[in-house]
């Protein structure tokens, strides 16, 4: 009877955890307006939407996992869609962008970029999250990787999660890197097995 009382309350713990967790994250995708106004999410329009759902079904269909959105990117997009369409100009902005114009429509301007090569390259990037803007018929799309990490706050000595965005070059130098590290302590340890084989021998 205690081990399940404890139990329960051990799960309750982790429910209401889970909860605060996905209440502070801000990057989070909502489409209901008002629950993202007090999350301080981003709320994408239709054709952004339908947009990002085309691309993402590519990446599914490839096997890589779903762009995420991030709400920064998101309105650094809609405001470089709205400088071009402006100036009615077309050139990026960004190292990791994507543009588009003469197209309201999300599916159209899907479609745009998978006709070209260069574009559709930028649907299987390593990065995990992206923004996506359109003003005007001018479309943009950003996209970065996301790391969360421990940093000690000096004035209360408590450790806290900082999110910081990583360049996708930086993002790749640094999975390259782990790579080689795993790979050296892989040949690090065959060496350390090997006298042991011997010996068995």
């Amino acid at each position: 009877m205690r081990r399940s009382t404890i139990g329960s309350i051990v799960v309750l713990g982790l429910f209401v955890w889970a909860v605060g967790v996905y209440a502070e994250v801000p990057d989070m995708f909502v489409s209901d307006p008002a629950i993202a106004e007090t999350r301080g999410c981003v709320v994408l329009t239709e054709a952004e939407q339908a947009c990002l759902a085309e691309i993402n079904a590519v990446r599914v269909r490839s096997g890589l996992p779903k762009f995420k959105v991030c709400s920064v990117l998101t309105q650094e997009s809609r405001a470089w869609s709205a400088y071009l369409a402006e100036r009615q100009v077309l050139y990026h902005g960004a190292t990791a962008e994507i543009c588009a114009k003469r197209t309201n429509c999300g599916v159209q301007a899907f479609r745009i970029w998978n006709h070209s090569p260069p574009h559709r390259a930028f649907f299987f990037s390593r990065a995990d999250h992206v923004g996506i803007g359109v003003a005007e018929g001018y479309w943009t799309m950003r996209a970065e990787n996301r790391q969360i990490t421990r940093e000690v706050d000096r004035g209360t000595g408590r450790s806290r999660s900082v999110e910081r965005s990583v360049s996708v070059e930086e993002s790749e130098r640094v999975m390259e890197r782990n790579v080689e590290v795993s790979r050296n302590r892989n040949v690090q340890r065959a060496r350390e097995v090997r006298p042991l084989f011997r010996f068995v021998r």
